[in-house]
């Protein structure tokens, strides 16, 4: 059972950056203790000054997984909240994670991350997601993984809960140095970096770029060379001029019908998907996609490609079988031009493999660490 109040952001200060608590310390319990509402609000008798009462996400019936996801909320404590109620549904952070949510300032723009796992003697882990996703998409790998790690899952700039671009660079390598700022601001000097998508390709940048800064590699369903971005992607860019105004609730409904077909559970990817395009919904919004549309760009990927075989990292490479945005031959390459690294193809399995196939994921993160 666990206690909900609504609470500020509090600033805790220190070099390099400012750390915005977004209050959400979260105390995950067992896969029996997952949570519902039963409508849009809840109380509890004797709330603490600063709060009146629970405000639970405006769709009310929400797991308390995503409920403690909700900016301004955390959860901890143990009393019963009228309207909530306990559920079979296993919890995507079970058993006992222990997750802290922060927003990093980065040069004037707001970076949310979450932070999992406990400290121990191996590197941390740096989770990465691709376009158009946030870091809900590493939700059911996160507590797959080993104890004794720091794991760390960010929002890159303009997904999530992470501050809109606002003309920032949002390329893949503008997103590669906006990361190892955040390495900096948090402490770490080393760690495993995963990426998924265009987080892959973000994450060879670094491994390239900065290769002290990266212990381990693993690239899941990432793009690479100049095999991205698809057809139909390439396409709505260059229709650009013509589309950029349309209501965002169109935008919203192709983004819909395409991210789909990444999905083997249709289901799955419906309520998925709608955690992706929430911060594309406002006209602000629609223009932050459109900076992410112009900003996927293969010329960062390309230019690293000469230098992957200069990798020294043990790397790790997984792709879903019947990926229909960054097919499998994809991963092939990668393969060949990554000395020494591994390769598995997720049989059943298309672009979403950390949603789908997260045991699979985390086998192979596993995997890789103990190299």
């Amino acid at each position: 059972m666990f206690q909900m109040f609504a609470g500020g952001p509090r600033t805790v200060r220190g070099p390099p950056a400012r750390l915005w608590s977004a209050a959400r310390t979260h105390t995950f319990g067992p896969p029996s203790g997952a949570l519902r509402t039963d409508g849009p609000t809840a109380r509890r008798r004797a709330w603490p000054p600063q709060a009146a009462r629970l405000r639970a996400s405006p769709q009310g019936d929400r797991t308390w997984t995503e409920m403690a996801r909700w900016p301004g909320w955390t959860l901890r404590g143990s009393a019963q909240l009228p309207g909530v109620r306990r559920s079979t549904d296993p919890h995507p952070l079970a058993p006992a994670a222990h997750v802290r949510g922060e927003f990093v300032d980065l040069d004037g723009a707001r970076l949310y991350y979450y932070a999992a796992g406990t400290r121990g003697g191996g590197e941390p882990v740096v989770f990465l997601h691709g376009f158009p996703t946030s870091s809900h998409l590493w939700a059911e790998v996160v507590p797959l993984l080993p104890d004794g790690r720091r794991l760390v899952v960010v929002d890159l700039l303009g997904y999530g809960r992470s501050d809109r671009p606002a003309g920032r660079p949002v390329s893949v390598r503008g997103h590669a140095e906006r990361t190892v700022a955040l390495l900096d601001a948090l402490g770490i000097s080393r760690a495993c970096i995963v990426g998924h998508d265009a987080g892959g390709g973000v994450a060879q940048v670094m491994a390239v770029r900065w290769p002290q800064r990266v212990s381990h590699l693993a690239l899941v369903d990432a793009v690479a060379f100049d095999d991205w971005p698809t057809r139909e992607v390439r396409l709505a860019r260059a229709m650009l001029p013509l589309t950029r105004h349309l209501p965002p609730t169109w935008l919203l409904s192709a983004l819909r019908t395409d991210l789909m077909r990444g999905f083997v559970d249709h289901e799955r990817g419906a309520h998925s998907i709608e955690h992706y395009v929430r911060p594309f919904a406002s006209i602000e919004g629609r223009d932050a996609f459109m900076e992410h549309l112009l900003a996927l760009d293969p010329a960062d990927t390309s230019a690293v490609a000469p230098r992957l075989k200069d990798i020294v990292a043990p790397t790790a490479i997984a792709a879903g079988a019947h990926d229909p945005f960054v097919p499998p031959a994809t991963a092939r390459r990668l393969h060949a031009a990554i000395p020494g690294s591994t390769l598995d193809l997720l049989p059943d399995a298309r672009h979403f493999t950390p949603e789908e196939s997260p045991e699979q994921v985390a086998g192979v993160i596993h995997a890789l660490l103990a190299r």
